[in-house]
């Protein structure tokens, strides 16, 4: 599904007895990145509804809060800046050991697919240990692990070619 669509039926603001209430629908976590960052997605939409009730919302429940009546534009608001934090979230780069969990794939089998170029990366994650210590490690497009992880018969293909070779 787009971002853009499920992000808006996911977060949005309805008219309730209370004034305007702006909702997250728990399911949006799931949706994107194969729920690899779901968690944090959650975290930060949470903190975001928790700042509005410390500024004056009234909380009505863990994924939504409702705004005193006349204040539709601060609901609006607070519903996009909602919608834009999980959009940048969802976009970013899945490190390899995620990668590796969502496939069900070995470390071996990430780093031979990444070497050959049948699993794509888009960057490179470098990590300081020490002073002279770097780590480098590849990083993976969402899109890309979305669509082998709905076409897990690819990576099954993938295994059948390895054992064919010598």
């Amino acid at each position: 599904m787009d971002t853009d669509l499920a992000l808006t039926k996911s977060v949005r603001v309805i008219e309730s007895d209370l004034g305007p209430q702006v909702l997250v629908d728990a399911s949006i976590y799931a949706a994107f990145s194969l729920a690899i960052y779901g968690n944090t997605l959650k975290s930060a939409a949470e903190r975001l509804l928790r700042r509005a009730v410390r500024s004056g919302a009234c909380s009505t429940g863990a994924h939504s809060v409702a705004f005193p009546s006349g204040d539709a534009h601060e609901a609006q608001a607070l519903a996009e800046t909602i919608r834009n934090s999980l959009k940048r979230m969802a976009h970013l780069p899945i490190e390899q050991n995620r990668v590796e969990a969502a496939l069900k794939i070995s470390r071996k089998e990430c780093n031979r697919w990444t070497k050959d170029g049948r699993l794509p990366t888009s960057g490179t994650l470098i990590i300081s240990r020490a002073p002279n210590l770097r780590i480098q490690r590849s990083t993976y497009a969402p899109e890309v692990i979305a669509g082998l992880a709905a076409h897990p018969e690819r990576i099954d293909a993938w295994r059948a070619e390895d054992l064919r070779q010598p």
